[in-house]
Order: C-alpha cells, then structure tokens, then sequence
C-alpha cells in the first residue's frame, strides 16, 4: 500500500487552500494521473491519510467523496475493504490551464524555489551516494519521456525520473519532497506544453544529469539539474503569463503614460480608503478623552467603535485582509504595546488578532522598529511596505499601506492595511500587462512587488537597467514605490 505524497502547510497551486477537501482531492489526483498510484492500489486508512495531510478524518472524508464523484477511486466495505483507485485520468489541456490561470505569480515563484532547493540537493546527494549499477534506471526512465506517445506517459515516465534520483540520494525526508512536488508540478507542466518537443528537451537534460551523476560529479549534477528544473517551471510561468486571466481590460495595449496614471489611480483610491478610515478612528478617540490621556486606553474603551469601522472597511475594500490602528509605546508611557487589529477570514467573518506586544514574552513583536511602522509614523507620510513576510505578526506574505494617526493633533500610531500579495498582485497584473512591453512594479528597496513579464521576479531585487527603461515614482505611495517599464513592443 503506497503512502499519498504528503501535503505542506503552504498554498497548493492547484487550489486556493492548502488544508481544504478540494485542494487535497487535487493532491491525490495529481498523483494518480501521474502514476505514483496505480489503478487497482489502496489507499492507506483514513486516519492515515488525515494525518499524512494534517487535517481532520471529516475534511479528508470530503476529499474522498470528491475523488468517488470524478470517478477516480471507489471505496469498499467488509474485512478487504478500504478505498481504491478505479480510473487515472491525465487533466486535459484545458484544465491544466485553468489550474495555471487560478496559480498566482507568487505561488508559483515559491514553487519553484522549492523544486530548484529540493532537486540541488537530491542532485548533490545521488552523486555522493549512488553507486554505478543503481544509476542504469535513470537512462531507462529517460528514454521512455523521448518514446511517450501521450502526455501522461511522458509526466509519468518524467516524475519515476526525478523520484528515482530522490531515492538514491538516500534521504527519506527529500523523498517525501519530491513526491509532493512531483504530484504538484507534473501535471500542470505536460498538459500544458507540446509532448512532442518537450520531450525531447527533457530528454537531453535528463542525459546531462546522468552524465554528471555517474561521474561523481555533484556540482555538476547540480547545475545540470537546476538548469532543468528552471526550464520546468519557466514553462509554467509562461503559460502563467499567457493565460486569460492575466490580459488587460481593453484589447488595445497603454502607452507609458497611460500605465502609470492607472497604477497611480490604483493606490490613490486605496489610500483615500485608508485616510477617511484613519480619519474616523481619530474622531471616535478624541470624543470624550481630552489631550494628554493613555489613548490605549481610550482606544480599548472604544474596541467596538473601532472594529465597525474596520468590519465596514474591510466589507466595502475587498483588497484589504487585515485592517487596524497601532500605537507607539511612548504615546501611552508604557513597555507594552497595543495593537488593535482585525481581520477577515475566509468566511469573511471579521475577527480581532491578538499580538505579542509584551516586552518580556518570547514572540514579542517589536513593531516599533519595522518599517511600515517607522516611515510613516516618523515623517507623516503615508508609505507602502512589501514584499514580506509578517513574521510574529500575521505571518503572512503581505503588502502593508501605512498612514500616521493622530488625537487631539498629536501623533500616537499609525493606521495600517494589509494587502496580501496573491490579492494584490490580481488586481494590478492585469494593468501592468495593459503595457505593450515589459512592466514591473518596484518597492523603494528596489525589491519586485509584482511583474507584468517573467523578466521580473517577485521579491527580487532590480539591478542596473537597461538604457532604454524608465523608472518613475508612484506619487500616491509616498513615493515609497517606483514602476520600472520597458520599451513598447507589438504584440
């Protein structure tokens, strides 16, 4: 009985939720559509597969009927009984494109880094440990990608690759990796590109990882198996990038001037949502208190008031996840800080989060010295932090708008949206990609928030550009944020 390659706690690419019923019935059928479970094979138990995924027996329940819906498992009763897979079906090229579409940027970028960390040191391993009558397999496996006739032979014949090599690094926790990247990334690669000559790229790749395998090499097998795994992925980002979700509003492509007013446009209404949301907090605060009194404790008093404005906020602003007012330690004389936040969740029900604001606890969030905090609460501008992730806050990958807030004309915090960064990058890849050349938008450390083009990678820092590149200051920002465009192209 084969174990189903275990779940992670990040975002499946192929769902919206890592833990869900859907994403975990997404899970098993990328595994049986590539052939790391076989027609006729057993599940393990339920309780087994629940723990595998990390969820409850009743969520793994629903991922079951899922699968018995699609027609890709029946479940028995009686002492022989138990759950077996009946028909693998490889998802069409329509469906893995929908995947793709549904897949964000950042998702995918993330995906990649893994595969790319977890094939290096697969390949470093093999080379160190496999010894050369295990490695014959690998030229065996590598021929049958070239000969697949279909798609799903080739994923299949292609992932029996990769998880061999997993097997003779002889480290069962990168096998457990490969597995689930392979479940995750397979499908989504051969459904979506031409078999055909595909194949015969992989297939030279293949070779070279073998050369460098059976000579011991491990830099060489590394490089080797990086160049090919980014070939992987990249395939993916394109058809990313060429899917509908991504075309701009008007088929006619915006000019340079164009691009930038609409992206200036975007974050001036996001920010006149945050000031008249910033201005109401203030108003409700200095109601009844007078100059000079602990506003925290003004603002505890007030918690009601203050979450129906940012239940409301969050109700009429569907970009925002989180919203909330922070206050600095020297406002109230105090070491502890306050932080009053809320959240909505997937049910969009609003929640208030609690923080490690205690000097003196182990998770303490010194938020005072971060910089959504510190740029605008020094210098009352208003200012855009990101990408990042909100570590010993809400642990998130976020975008944060910032803006100073004050009592009784004094500064004592700053008001503060979260933005995540799948939600933010929808909702502006559509105008970055109105420009009829390649379009990035760059944060004032130089880092990319989101790209219009593979050129640009999420996170990552900008070097010099080239000569015929424009950058230009997003003034709503604060000036916080640039937009990098390239020279217009036809398309």
């Amino acid at each position: 009985m084969t174990a189903v390659p275990e779940d992670s706690p990040s975002t499946s690419p192929e769902s919206g939720q890592g833990g869900s019923s859907a994403a975990i019935a997404d899970r098993i059928a990328s595994s049986i559509s590539i052939g790391l479970l076989s027609v006729g094979e057993r599940l393990p138990t339920e309780i087994e597969l629940a723990q595998q995924f990390g969820v409850a027996v009743a969520t793994l329940r629903k991922a079951l009927v899922v699968l018995r819906d699609r027609g890709l498992v029946v479940t028995r009763r009686g002492r022989n009984g138990g759950t077996f897979v009946v028909n693998a079906p490889f998802p069409a090229e329509t469906e893995a494109r929908r995947r793709i579409a549904q897949t964000s940027l950042v998702e995918l970028r993330d995906l990649r880094d893994e595969h790319l960390s977890v094939g290096a040191a697969v390949a470093t391993l093999a080379a160190q440990r496999a010894w050369s009558e295990s490695l014959r397999r690998l030229r065996d496996l590598s021929q049958q990608v070239v000969a697949s006739v279909t798609s799903a032979q080739a994923a299949s014949a292609d992932s029996r690759f990769h998880i061999e090599i997993a097997v003779l690094s002889q480290n069962s926790r990168l096998l457990r990796a490969e597995l689930r990247l392979q479940s995750e990334i397979n499908p989504l690669l051969w459904s979506a590109v031409d078999c055909r000559a595909s194949a015969e790229v992989v297939h030279s790749e293949h070779l070279a990882i073998i050369d460098a395998l059976e000579a011991s090499d491990g830099p060489r097998a590394t490089d080797a198996m990086t160049r090919h795994l980014e070939h992987d992925v990249r395939r993916i980002i394109e058809a990313k990038h060429a899917s509908a979700a991504l075309l701009p509003g008007s088929a006619a492509p915006s000019g340079a001037a164009r691009t930038v007013q609409q992206v200036e446009q975007w974050f001036e209404t996001a920010f006149v949502h945050l000031d008249d949301m910033n201005k109401d907090f203030s108003d409700l605060l200095e109601k009844g208190s007078s100059p000079g009194e602990d506003v925290a404790r003004i603002a505890r008093a007030n918690r009601d008031g203050l979450k129906k404005r940012v239940r409301r906020y969050l109700r009429d602003d569907a970009r925002a996840d989180g919203a909330g007012l922070i206050f600095t330690r020297s406002s109230m004389g105090k070491g502890r800080g306050v932080i009053e936040w809320w959240e909505r969740d997937a049910t969009h029900t609003v929640n208030r989060y609690s923080f490690g604001v205690d000097p003196t606890v182990d998770r303490f969030y010194d938020y005072e010295k971060l910089e959504w905090f510190t740029r605008s609460f020094e210098s009352g501008r208003r200012w855009v932090t990101g990408p990042y992730i909100d570590y010993l806050g809400v642990d998130k990958y976020v975008v944060t708008f910032t803006a100073q807030s004050s009592v009784h004309g004094r500064p004592v915090g700053v008001a503060a949206v979260d933005v995540l960064l799948d939600d933010f990058e929808s909702q502006l890849l559509p105008i970055l990609r109105g420009h009829a050349g390649p379009a990035a938008l760059v944060s004032a450390h130089g880092s990319v928030l989101v790209s219009g083009t593979g050129e640009f990678t999420t996170g990552n820092l900008i070097g010099d550009l080239p000569a015929d590149y424009t950058s230009t200051p997003i003034d709503p920002s604060g000036s916080s944020l640039r937009l990098i465009l390239g020279p217009e192209v036809s398309r």
